[in-house]
C-alpha cells in the first residue's frame, strides 16, 4: 500500500512539473512574440526574454518604434 501511495504522489508531482514546460512563453507587446533559441526566417529578434531565449517577432507584426528626438545642445552648456 506504501509502494502505491508513494508511486501516485511521484506521478503527481511529475505531471505539475511537466506541465510548466509545456507552454510556449511569449513576449513583447502584446505577447505577439515567441521565446525560442532561434528565431524562423520571417522572424527577427527584438530582445531576450528571462529565460535567456531570444524573443522573435513576426516580420508582419514589427511594431515601429518611434526614435527619441535628437538632444538639443545649447551653446552656452559647451566648454573647451
Amino acid at each position: 500500500m506504501n509502494l502505491l501511495m508513494l508511486a501516485f504522489t511521484i506521478c503527481g508531482s511529475l505531471t505539475l512539473v511537466a506541465k510548466a514546460n509545456w507552454k510556449i512563453q511569449r513576449c513583447w507587446e502584446k505577447d505577439i512574440g515567441h521565446c525560442r533559441k532561434r528565431c524562423f526566417q520571417n522572424e527577427r529578434y527584438k530582445l531576450l526574454c528571462k529565460n535567456k531565449l531570444t524573443c522573435c517577432i513576426p516580420i508582419t507584426a514589427q511594431l515601429s518604434t518611434p526614435k527619441p528626438p535628437p538632444r538639443v545642445i545649447y551653446i552656452e552648456d559647451i566648454t573647451v
